[in-house]
């Protein structure tokens, strides 16, 4: 409807006659559930009934997304995956394309189209993703993809993810001799929502600056380590034990560099469930006995600890050109287990891919 102001002109005098003050509050829309994601999903014409429900399970199994009761939410590595896909592949995540695909599916069902032929159109096609995975390999921008992979949370502070995990940082505190920011790992479980106070980042940065510094735990009796000094450590990617050899202690002392002879540091992960300001050094003796990792079992098979935890490598062969690696599951010590440990893992996690 249109009110029409008589003798109204720009510049005229206006009388303020009453003033009145309300308080609204922001919310965010509603999070999905599994219900509604797969409902939405549906109206975008992405995903088929029989497919729904895996789309829904996978994005969450991959850490892409988590789960408060029966709300669902993206987690930090999904908020980074997301960027760099729809920067470098726009075409491949838009709505419309992943429709058309299903479409397209649907064409090859009928036997209208061969599977044959939507390949070759995919892969080879005027912009296939042949053509556009070429064009990315030639043209790696690491600048770009760290910022792609940075979320900034808009109250002065952001957040970084890696393979390491997500760590929070405020881009304008003064970095070390290292020329690292102050960080925070957050926990894997984390709603960046949570985040959103900047008081709440500054509590978590300051609580991570003045973590547990390095805690001598004692000297090593035996094994392969015999008269290392071993401490706790909480790092940049979390707690862990690090034997050191007297050598290198001797030059830190004087401050001097150790030489170059100087055996370096031996790091191990801490075990799973011991705290970083009580683990004794009979718990993790073991850890550095005289076992050297990488261990070979057998001409194919041989184990080692990681930054991710204890895993089995393959080596290369006639079908895989690569060694290929799985993660060792839990209760597997790769300095005692037996080579048919190895065979049994190995075809458990070969079988679970099919």
């Amino acid at each position: 409807m249109t009110i029409a102001i008589k003798d109204l002109k720009q510049g005229s005098p206006a009388k303020l006659s009453r003033l009145t003050k309300e308080s609204r509050e922001t919310r965010p829309p509603s999070r999905f559930t599994e219900v509604s994601l797969a409902k939405k999903l549906s109206d975008l014409g992405i995903g088929r009934p029989s497919t729904l429900s895996s789309i829904v399970s996978v994005i969450q199994d991959r850490g892409y997304v988590k789960r408060h009761g029966s709300q669902l939410y993206p987690a930090p590595l999904g908020f980074a995956i997301a960027h760099v896909l729809s920067a470098k592949f726009p075409d491949f995540t838009d709505y419309g394309y992943t429709a058309e695909m299903e479409e397209e599916l649907e064409r090859i069902e009928e036997n209208s189209k061969t599977k044959l032929q939507f390949l070759v159109d995919f892969w080879r096609g005027k912009d296939g993703f042949e053509k556009l995975l070429e064009g990315l390999r030639q043209n790696v921008d690491y600048d770009e993809i760290g910022k792609l992979t940075t979320i900034d949370l808009h109250n002065g502070f952001e957040v970084k993810v890696n393979r390491y995990g997500a760590f929070l940082q405020d881009p304008k505190a003064e970095p070390n001799e290292k020329g690292y920011v102050p960080s925070a790992k957050l926990d894997d479980e984390a709603d960046l929502w949570e985040y959103r106070d900047a008081a709440v980042c500054r509590e978590l940065l300051e609580n991570a600056t003045n973590a547990v510094g390095p805690r001598e735990l004692g000297v090593l009796a035996a094994g392969e380590y015999a008269g290392y000094t071993v401490f706790a450590k909480d790092g940049r990617f979390g707690a862990f034990l690090q034997a050191v050899h007297p050598d290198q202690l001797k030059a830190e002392a004087a401050d001097k560099k150790p030489t170059a002879k100087t055996p370096k540091p031996v790091n191990q992960k801490l075990p799973e469930g011991a705290e970083l300001d009580t683990v004794e050094l009979k718990d993790v003796e073991s850890l550095f006995a005289e076992v050297k990792l990488p261990r070979t079992l057998s001409p194919q098979f041989f184990v080692g600890i990681g930054k991710k935890g204890p895993w089995l490598g393959r080596k290369a062969s006639a079908k895989a050109k690569r060694a290929v690696f799985v993660s060792l599951p839990e209760g597997y010590d790769p300095r005692t287990m037996s080579l048919e440990d190895a065979e049994k893992i190995w075809k458990e996690k070969q079988a679970a891919k099919k």
